[in-house]
C-alpha cells in the first residue's frame, strides 16, 4: 500500500480480468452473511417472534453484501463493507431476539463477527472494529451509571435528589 492511501485499488490488470465476487475472503464473508440469514430466520421461527423484521433486516445485509462484492472497485472498500454488512447481521440477530431473556446475550455476536472480519486484512475493517468495540464500553459505563441512579433513587428517593442539588 503506497504512503497516505488508506484504500487499496485494483491494477490494470485485475481490472482487464474482470469482478468475480471478492477474492477468498471476501467470498467466505458474503456466504456467511447469507448462512447468517437462514439462522436469524430459524432463530425467530423458534422464538415465535415475527419472522419479517428481522428476516427482513438479514436479507437487506445479505443483497447489499452480495451487490457490494460484485460491483465496487476498491479492495479496502469492499472489503470494508462486506465486514459491516457481515456484522448487520448480528443486528438481525438480537432483534429476532427482542424481548427475549437472551437478546443482551446476543450482542457477544458483534465481537465474534467482528473478531471473523480481522481476516480480511483491511485497516479500516480493523479500525471499525475497534470503534465498536469502544462503543459498546461506553454503552455498559452509560447503562452501569444509570442502573447505579435508579437503584440510589429506589432505595433512598430523597437521598439521590437532595444529592443532586
Amino acid at each position: 500500500m503506497k504512503r497516505g492511501v488508506i484504500f487499496n485499488s485494483y491494477t490494470a490488470d485485475e481490472r482487464h480480468a474482470g469482478f468475480a465476487i471478492g477474492s477468498g475472503a471476501e467470498q467466505i464473508v458474503l456466504a456467511l452473511t447469507w448462512v447468517f440469514l437462514l439462522i436469524v430466520v430459524v432463530t425467530a421461527k423458534m422464538l415465535g417472534a415475527p419472522v419479517a423484521p428481522s428476516g427482513g433486516i438479514g436479507l437487506a445485509f445479505a443483497v447489499l453484501s452480495t451487490l457490494g462484492l460484485w460491483s465496487l472497485e476498491g479492495k479496502d472498500v469492499r472489503a470494508s463493507l462486506a465486514a459491516m454488512w457481515l456484522v448487520g447481521q448480528a443486528v438481525a440477530f438480537t432483534t429476532a431476539f427482542a424481548g427475549h431473556a437472551w437478546q443482551v446475550d446476543t450482542h457477544m455476536l458483534f465481537f465474534a463477527l467482528l473478531a471473523a472480519t480481522g481476516g480480511l486484512g483491511s485497516v479500516p475493517a480493523i479500525f471499525a472494529t475497534v470503534v465498536v468495540i469502544f462503543e459498546a464500553m461506553g454503552l455498559i459505563v452509560a447503562i452501569k451509571a444509570r442502573q447505579t441512579l435508579l437503584d440510589a433513587q429506589v432505595n433512598a428517593p430523597g437521598a439521590l435528589k437532595t444529592a443532586m442539588t
